[in-house]
């Protein structure tokens, strides 16, 4: 078993069902330039045994995406460099490519599958042209698994926009397909993400960014080989690692969800990096900020709405498998971030580029800077509802993957405080990972699983 177990059987180009005005394009933001070497995968699984017809689903979903498109026309479009160098979409409605595949497995057997991570690169396929004029900015994929149920994988280019946009763009295209209104229509060119006459020069994300800024095009581990699995954590098994953070050494709260996961998982990753007492464990926190901004952003702002900050704990903090500490630290890089620290990055560009630097035409490489958690867990990914259903599993994941890898904490279909997770670490450090006793204890399934 392995990526040849997906196979694709037809590739199209579908355009939208309303044509754009003519003339009409999209200036990426400052914040969109920063993701311009990077792409985002999203896949939403859906279980279909209950649909009578069910070979009916893939046409309608290809027939439907036309509405889905007219609403979202940005991702039918191109991009291109303006005159001054900075990137803007082109609304011409050269369309976004289709694939149709099928896959040997059951949706079950490829959950259960140790070739999971490479068998799930294959449900969303990306495209890269030398030109940029003719390469699509967003990839659909239809799946069909060996059971009949279906698998709907988006690949699109990061520039455009963060994971909740085209999360929004699923749910606006179910809404059409089911001939429902679009709750959240796209908006564009927030004014507050543009530069302040005055930069406010007393905020942490200023060095954090300067740093990763003076970094330039460093390459960082671009010969590694990562894997990358999904861990699903039901209700109970957070609420009972909340419940032994809550009872832990250092008393802060109410901890969340993604406080305690990210905790335990950081730990656990920076074992596996084999760090011990006297080191120090670093991560970089990713967190969707449209409500940080003030006045905050809708969620159906179509761009990026994501703030990086770093945050560390010594090696000392987890003795005797305590994370409370830990769980603090996530807890308070979270809360440090408001609309002030995000706003202050868009000073920070224009003062760099001020000073002849190239951080808008030519940035570094984001999600590098050691272990990367971005917490996700916010998403409507579960309001994306079509006429067969909504989906059981959605995960993400960004490329290129450098660094020490990605944690990518996401709701789950389950609710409350479910959660799955996306892991992208080193192969490795992956295998030492999944040895971890923590892990085994609130994953019996898991512990000394192997990935292949």
């Amino acid at each position: 078993m392995g990526a040849g177990d997906v196979i694709v059987n037809a590739r199209l180009t579908v355009v939208p069902g309303k044509p754009s005005p003519s003339g009409k394009v999209h200036k990426l933001s400052y914040f969109d330039h920063l993701m311009q070497k990077h792409y985002c995968k999203a896949v939403f699984y859906f279980d279909t045994s209950s649909v009578e017809d069910r070979a009916s689903i893939i046409p309608s979903l290809k027939e439907s995406i036309f509405s889905g498109l007219s609403v979202y026309p940005v991702f039918a479009g191109r991009l291109h460099k303006n005159q001054d160098g900075q990137w803007e979409v082109k609304f011409n409605d050269s369309g976004v490519r289709v694939y149709e595949a099928s896959c040997t497995l059951s949706m079950q057997e490829f959950f259960d599958s140790p070739h999971y991570g490479p068998i799930e690169s294959e449900l969303s396929r990306l495209e890269i042209n030398d030109d940029s004029t003719i390469t699509p900015v967003l990839v659909v994929q239809f799946t069909e698994f060996k059971c009949g149920n279906i698998a709907i994988g988006l690949c699109w280019h990061h520039g455009i926009g963060d994971p909740l946009c085209a999360t929004l763009f699923m749910k606006a295209w179910g809404e059409t397909h089911r001939g429902a209104q679009v709750l959240h229509p796209p908006f564009f060119h927030p004014p507050t993400f543009q530069p302040r006459p005055q930069s406010n020069l007393d905020v942490q994300s200023r060095a954090y960014y300067s740093s990763i800024f003076n970094k330039g095009g460093e390459d960082n581990g671009s010969c590694e080989e990562y894997q990358s699995l999904t861990l699903c954590f039901s209700h109970e098994t957070v609420e009972q690692l909340i419940s032994e953070v809550e009872n832990g050494s250092c008393k802060f709260g109410p901890p969340t969800p993604s406080d305690v996961l990210s905790a335990m998982l950081w730990s656990a990753v920076s074992k596996a990096q084999g760090k011990s007492k006297g080191d120090e464990a670093k991560a970089s926190l990713c967190m969707e900020s449209r409500k940080i901004h003030f006045p905050p952003l809708p969620y159906g702002y179509v761009g990026n709405a994501i703030h990086f900050s770093r945050m560390s704990f010594p090696m000392e903090a987890i003795e005797g498998n305590d994370l409370s500490q830990v769980a603090r630290v996530v807890n308070e890089s979270v809360g440090m971030v408001d609309s002030e620290e995000v706003k202050s990055v868009a000073d920070l560009m224009r003062d760099m580029e001020n000073e002849g630097r190239v951080v808008i035409r030519d940035p570094p490489l984001f999600y590098s800077d050691g272990l990367t958690i971005a917490i996700f867990d916010h998403f409507f990914c579960y309001d994306v509802l079509f006429h067969f259903g909504k989906p059981v599993r959605v995960s993400y994941a960004v490329l290129p993957v450098k660094g020490d890898g990605h944690i990518i904490i996401v709701p789950a279909a389950e609710g409350q405080s479910s959660r799955n997770v996306m892991v992208t670490l080193r192969k490795d450090v992956m295998h030492r990972f999944l040895e971890d006793s923590e892990l085994a204890r609130f994953l019996p399934s898991m512990g000394g699983k192997d990935v292949l």
